[in-house]
């Protein structure tokens, strides 16, 4: 499995949002900037964010963009699943008629046994986990 740069970017965004903009909008621009992205691919991710009710937007002189809601209740894996075009599934791992192969059922509960720890870890870690996590290691 690899990220593109649509989920990547797509959780940096998040987490720039989750520790930066807690009281007031983040206008793109600042967060670009932060980036050192453009400003138009920025504003295609944070469409599909939109889109998937993890960011909500306010126009205006002091518009921006925020979480839509707490970091503790955003994981990682609403970010990939809605920014990638196809996060990790086991039945996309086997889409090659591979079935027809004797070795299909053991491959099969290989990939599945990968899902479900991917699962879990990307749906077991929040943004608010992200804040901490760095917390601790700033601390060290």
């Amino acid at each position: 499995m690899r990220l593109s740069t649509k989920g990547r970017y797509g959780l940096k965004i998040m987490y720039y949002l989750a520790k930066y903009s807690s009281d007031q909008p983040t206008p793109l621009s600042e967060i670009a900037e932060n980036m050192e992205l453009p400003e138009n691919y920025l504003e295609q991710l944070v469409r599909k964010l939109k889109k998937a009710n993890l960011v909500v937007s306010t126009r205006g002189a002091h518009g921006g963009y925020s979480l839509a809601r707490s970091p503790k209740d955003i994981t990682i894996g609403d970010i990939f699943r809605n920014m990638e075009n196809q996060f990790f599934s086991a039945e996309s791992a086997l889409e090659d008629n591979i079935f027809k192969r004797s070795d299909a059922v053991a491959e099969m509960i290989v990939y599945k046994r990968i899902q479900s720890y991917l699962d879990e870890a990307v749906d077991g870690y929040t943004l608010e986990d992200m804040l901490s996590d760095e917390k601790k290691q700033m601390s060290l």
